[in-house]
């Protein structure tokens, strides 16, 4: 797999962070592809030509707390047959302290049970981290 182009990793990255500014405003429902191409300075083109749609969007400008879901749950591992700890992990509580920043939009993204967009991306993930252990 080569390296992203330098230019469609800030273009992305842009895209990213008005989404979730907007989002930050009212639900993802209610957010437009026009609002986000406005915030991040960009055409609508250049919004099409990376993403499907906005959903597609928002699971990759959330995809940094499904990394950090990973490492968190990852964190909290222990030993078969040990007690698990009183306190969760350090890394665990970051997580979760960081995560309500953005809370609406994941609640949008992964359904009850863990479905929705982010939580396929999530599992995907876990079981990846798994078989590489």
């Amino acid at each position: 797999m080569s390296p992203e182009d330098p230019r469609t990793a800030r273009t992305k990255a842009r895209l990213r962070e008005s989404l979730l500014a907007e989002c930050a405003d009212r639900p993802l429902g209610e957010v437009s592809v026009s609002a986000v191409v406005r915030r991040a300075g960009v055409g609508r083109a250049t919004f099409y030509l990376h993403y499907e749609d906005l959903p597609a969007l928002a699971v990759d400008a959330c995809a940094d707390v499904v990394h950090a879901a990973v490492d968190a749950l990852h964190a909290w591992q222990t030993e078969p047959g040990t007690r698990a700890p009183a306190r969760p992990p350090a890394a665990l509580a970051g997580f979760l302290a960081d995560a309500a920043a953005h809370g609406a939009l994941y609640r949008t993204l992964l359904l009850p049970g863990g479905g929705g967009p982010l939580g396929e991306r999530l599992h995907l993930e876990l079981r990846a981290r798994a078989r590489a252990e």
